[in-house]
């Protein structure tokens, strides 16, 4: 009868531990599987007098670029053939690489889930699964009179940050101030003409025409003094004919 309990208890010792591995293997399968990430975004910015600003009401979309299959980065369908290469993983080759993905997808109607920034210049993407984002910032964003943009960059879902990887990734994109451009004054009220001014003669000019107006003197001159001359010698020719 002893021994018959003792059995008993074996199996059931064995059954349990099989249990218990079972669920505890499930449970690791279940955990890796459903793994997701999450990415946060703070953005600021400084303004024209150097102030750092909250920018709220700035819209950021996220485009998914590749996803982890078999422990294998994969292209997303729309991103085939965009023949860009993420094999340099330098800040300067992602940043290259970003812009490229965001004006290929532009050029080929690739649009993505889309957030705006609340009043403390955060927002979030959720429930991320494992692979590399494009995340661009859509028109400009304003804070009192100064603009400000931020260049489309790459995020790793999950993300090494000294030293650990982690799933819940924290980004401050640079915000880049854009100068107001300065409207001209009254655009549709036409310009004053400019008064012409008469034209000065110069030097020689001045000599030409002086010259010209004494030469029309002298001879009107000559002509008076040729009509007095004629008259005296006729009066002086009948005078002496009369004698």
């Amino acid at each position: 009868m002893r021994k018959k309990i003792r059995s008993i208890h074996i199996i059931l010792f064995v059954m349990l531990f099989l249990v218990g591995n079972f669920i505890d293997i499930s449970t690791i399968h279940a955990e890796a599987g459903s793994r997701t990430g999450s990415i946060q975004i703070s953005y600021k910015g400084r303004n024209s007098s150097d102030k750092e600003v909250t920018l709220s009401g700035a819209k950021f979309s996220i485009i998914p670029i590749q996803y982890m299959k078999n422990n294998e980065l994969v292209w997303e369908n729309g991103f085939k053939d965009s023949g860009i290469s993420l094999q340099d993983t330098s800040a300067e080759a992602r940043e290259k690489q970003a812009k490229q993905l965001f004006a290929f997808a532009k050029e080929n109607d690739i649009s993505g889930l889309m957030q705006e920034t609340d009043s403390l210049g955060r927002t979030s993407f959720g429930e991320l699964d494992e692979g590399i984002y494009l995340i661009a910032q859509i028109e400009n964003v304003e804070s009192g009179t100064d603009k400000f943009e931020s260049a489309p960059f790459l995020v790793n879902i999950p993300s090494e940050i000294n030293g650990s990887v982690e799933y819940n990734v924290t980004i401050e994109p640079k915000a880049e101030w854009v100068s107001p451009e300065t409207p001209p004054n009254n655009p549709d009220k036409p310009k004053d003409p400019v008064p012409s001014k008469p034209d000065k003669p110069n030097t020689i000019q001045k000599i030409i025409n002086t010259v010209k107006t004494g030469d029309t003197t002298n001879i009107v001159a000559w002509f008076l003094i040729a009509i007095v001359s004629l008259g005296l010698i006729v009066g002086f020719y009948k005078k002496r004919k009369m004698k």
